[in-house]
């Protein structure tokens, strides 16, 4: 009976209501049964979506082992990848060619000071303060 229902409208509604175990609990099993001629964008939106899903429940396994059977990586998703896994520099790498490109993104500016800060290097680049930033923090 439950098998008839449609997996990616329940693992969407799961969503919706912030059941994330309950979502992964359809949608790993409908993307691994896909067949392999399914167009490869179908596959790799609902990828995307277990990757979302991962991120929201913060297991950087989980991500990581959904960014390996994406086709096609974003920088975006990479850097999240490493922020998730720990590997602050990698992702602070990102940031900096991010900012180079876009000096006034503020989002970008935060997420860079993230990472200084976790690999224990704030307050050593932009001459920042280190007590100014734990206080803005």
């Amino acid at each position: 009976m439950i098998q008839s229902l449609d997996a990616e409208l329940i693992a969407k509604r799961a969503v919706d209501c912030k059941q994330y175990a309950r979502a992964l609990y359809f949608l790993e099993p409908h993307i691994e049964g896909m067949p392999s001629k399914v167009e490869s964008g179908q596959a790799s939106r609902l990828l995307d979506a277990v990757q979302d899903i991962y991120t929201q429940i913060d297991d950087p396994d989980g991500l990581e082992g959904v960014s390996a059977r994406l086709v096609a990586v974003s920088p975006e998703q990479q850097a999240l990848t490493h922020r998730k896994a720990g590997r602050w520099t990698a992702a602070q790498s990102w940031y900096e060619m991010q900012l180079a490109q876009s000096p006034e993104d503020t989002n970008t500016q935060m997420d860079l000071l993230t990472c200084l800060k976790e690999s224990g290097q704030h307050g050593k680049s932009f001459g920042l303060d280190p007590a100014r930033w734990r206080a803005s923090c």
